[in-house]
């Protein structure tokens, strides 16, 4: 599906087929974000706000029991949940549309930067001289 003229959901798949075809599937590699990323960026993120949300419900409805005149519970976190749902969504663009593919004689990495925004870097293989990856949490050792 391609929204704008830089948010195309399909990339991935053209540029995979393109270059297996060029160089074969075997001799291609694909790597994405992984599903532990979705669980702690993207799932954690909704959860969090539909909970916010149901609780602001609940206590609206509690106010309404109790004789209030107005709930402001909604109100309060409305912004809050939306911005949990942003948060959310800008990962769930990171963990879909980012990737890199390898093949043999270049790297292709691809950053969807939310929806009006592509980068697309290419790197012949033979300037690559050593891979490092740096982690700054144990966390991300799983």
């Amino acid at each position: 599906m391609k929204i704008f003229s830089s948010f195309d959901t399909q990339l991935k798949s053209k540029y995979i087929h393109d270059l297996s075809e060029t160089y074969g599937q075997e001799n291609i590699v694909t790597i994405t974000r992984s599903n532990f990323y979705f669980l702690k960026k993207v799932a954690i993120h909704i959860v969090f706000w539909l909970m916010i949300y149901v609780i602001s419900l609940w206590w609206m409805i509690a106010m309404v029991w109790i004789q209030a005149t107005l709930s402001y519970g909604i109100w309060i976190a409305l912004p809050f949940s939306i911005i949990f749902f942003l948060i959310a969504a800008e990962n769930y663009i990171d963990y879909s549309m980012n990737y890199a593919i390898f093949t043999p004689h270049e790297a292709i990495l691809v950053e969807q930067i939310v929806f009006f925004k592509r980068n697309i870097r290419s790197l012949d293989v033979k300037h690559i001289k050593s891979i490092t990856i740096l982690k700054s949490n144990t966390i991300f050792l799983i």
